[in-house]
């Protein structure tokens, strides 16, 4: 069994591009997490970046490296996680916060009609419940007028007939 020094080259410098890769995913995010005022949602980011990195190392170990992770494989993806903050990632974040904000902006202005539809039904729905609620009295007064339509028109004299 011999050793391919340059089959392991090329897994050392995928495995840095790994790395490169998992800290540009780790920089968006945390755009992301800045942005959000909930609690849950930095979390659910959190779990998701938590969930991806191992499934990436899974993968590149099944793919790219035939199935074995080697300790030098998983030392060069720290060093490509390490060398993305180090040189890329002071650089990159406020264009992360650019587009993330220009992102939620959008998704804004996507949502107006359905904000403006969620008011207009809520009016809808107050004057429709003022409407049920009066419904036996509206129906027992136009029951009345049907039978008897002298007494159905007032003429404004206050309670007087003419």
């Amino acid at each position: 069994m011999e050793i391919d020094s340059l089959l392991q080259l090329r897994l050392s410098l995928q495995a840095v591009m790994l790395g490169w890769t998992a800290g540009l995913l780790y920089d968006l995010l945390r755009a992301w997490r800045q942005r959000c005022r909930r609690a849950f949602f930095a979390s659910a980011l959190d779990v998701i970046y938590a969930l991806m990195v191992p499934f990436l190392l899974f993968f590149f170990a099944l793919r790219a490296a035939g199935g074995e992770l080697r300790i030098y494989q998983l030392l060069c993806f720290l060093g490509g996680l390490i060398l993305f903050f180090t040189l890329c990632s002071e650089m990159l974040r406020p264009l992360w916060d650019f587009w993330t904000e220009m992102l939620l902006r959008f998704f804004a202005l996507c949502l107006l009609p359905f904000r403006f539809l969620h008011r207009l039904s809520r009016k809808f729905a107050l004057f429709g419940k003022k409407l049920f609620h009066f419904q036996k009295k509206y129906y027992i007064i136009y029951q009345t007028r049907k039978r008897f339509p002298q007494y159905g028109k007032w003429r404004g004299t206050h309670g007087k007939r003419k």
